[in-house]
């Protein structure tokens, strides 16, 4: 028997999501750095109510996909919180006087402006504006790095970008039949070479895409919330355009598995994955400071597998077991890409093969490192997002909510 009876997860989950940050940023502008255990008690007594109650596979929207996202972002915060509250220290009477860096928000002294500040500095995951920022944050145009969009120019970008993407995806899984799983995405098929002699023509072609658009379903989910909220907080005028750099890079970065995985994809968990990875490396493995590759590597595998517990609750409310071991292996595989592409670039220096001679070089180089990132990823791809395929229904579980395409008519 549970020590807690949850009548309504759902309701009182969502309560927590809400009101977590504000508890969270009272500690942040109440109670002293030096007060350790009581930020970590909020911390932990959050982190408890969050888990019990998730345990029971709340429902909050209907659509599974959706409300894995939701699930997922609770533990997400949980870990932004640790990283400000116990990692960083943060105490918003210092960071309001020494980051001038920071919106002119930030320089209200009544605790009631303190208080938003920090909710807002809860929010901004990569920590932009901050003297943390996260190194590779996207630039706003790629050939001028410092140019940054005036209200107006960026407006109608974010509103048009909103527009497209959502369109595209309405295109894209309106007119695709759904997958059949036991045909398309059966869990036989995730193994490659344990049946190498008898992988058809067809599935080399498909597995790559299988996996491809998942992933811009993803990016489009995120990209499409993200742009929602810059619109409303500029235009309401309650940010500014410098404060809502693009949440993905350029795809063009991507030849490598780290440049993808740091540069291209989104980066909410870099901060708070850096600061937890950097305690328990320093804190808890005590690592010297002197084994440098050890930590590095320890660090890496560390941040993905904590994403792969990230992502666990989305796969979780699909039916599957938390304890399955497809997701954490498909993290832990990108682990093991990069150190082995890490591998060959530093033999390759060491041999004295550079990929800076010359352009024609160095465009040969890149096409590689697309393909290489693109084979890696539709072999260990499947680990992960064809178990999400086999437990997603169709009509309920859509990635589009109200599909434009349905409405005129043209969909299959």
């Amino acid at each position: 028997m549970s020590i807690l009876v949850v009548t309504s997860p759902a309701v009182y989950l969502g309560a927590i999501a809400l009101t977590s940050p504000l508890v969270f940023a009272y500690a942040i502008v109440f109670i002293d750095p030096s007060h350790v255990l009581q930020r970590a008690s909020i911390l932990f007594l959050s982190i408890a109510i969050a888990a019990q109650l998730q345990y029971s596979v709340p429902v909050f929207t209907g659509n599974s996909t959706y409300d894995g996202v939701f699930m997922s972002l609770v533990w997400i915060f949980h870990l932004r919180a640790f990283d400000l509250l116990l990692w960083k220290a943060v105490y918003l009477r210092a960071v309001t006087t020494s980051k001038p860096k920071q919106s002119a928000s930030s320089a209200s002294r009544s605790g009631l402006g303190r208080t938003f500040t920090a909710w807002c500095l809860l929010f901004n995951l990569r920590n932009v504006n901050t003297s943390w920022s996260i190194k590779g944050l996207p630039t706003f145009s790629r050939d001028h790095p410092e140019h940054v969009p005036n209200k107006g120019e960026f407006l109608r970008g974010r509103i048009a970008h909103i527009l497209i993407t959502y369109l595209a995806l309405d295109a894209i899984f309106a007119s695709l039949p759904a997958p059949n799983p036991e045909i398309d995405v059966p869990e036989y098929k995730q193994a490659l070479f344990s049946r190498i002699g008898d992988i058809p023509l067809e599935e080399i072609i498909a597995r790559p895409i299988t996996v491809l658009l998942p992933a811009f379903s993803i990016y489009g989910i995120f990209t499409i919330a993200y742009n929602i909220a810059s619109v409303t907080a500029v235009f309401s005028g309650r940010s500014e355009p410098r404060n809502w750099p693009p949440l993905f890079g350029s795809f063009r970065e991507a030849y490598t598995l780290r440049r993808f995985w740091g540069i291209t994809w989104h980066q909410i968990f870099r901060s708070s994955l850096e600061a937890f990875t950097s305690f328990v490396t320093t804190r808890v493995l005590c690592i010297p400071p002197h084994w440098k590759i050890v930590s590095r590597y320890v660090r890496l595998f560390l941040a993905f597998y904590v994403t792969a517990l990230l992502h666990l609750p989305g796969v979780v409310i699909l039916g599957e077991s938390p304890f399955a071991l497809d997701l954490p292996k498909f993290f832990l595989m990108q682990a093991v890409g990069i150190m082995i592409e890490s591998t060959v670039l530093y033999i390759w220096a060491a041999i004295g093969i550079t990929t800076t001679s010359n352009v024609t070089t160095r465009r040969v180089t890149k096409v590689l490192g697309y393909i290489w990132v693109l084979a890696w990823t539709a072999w260990t791809g499947p680990g992960f997002v064809w178990v999400v395929a086999r437990g997603l229904v169709p009509g309920k579980d859509d990635v589009v909510p109200w599909s434009f395409v349905k409405w005129l008519g043209y969909a299959k």
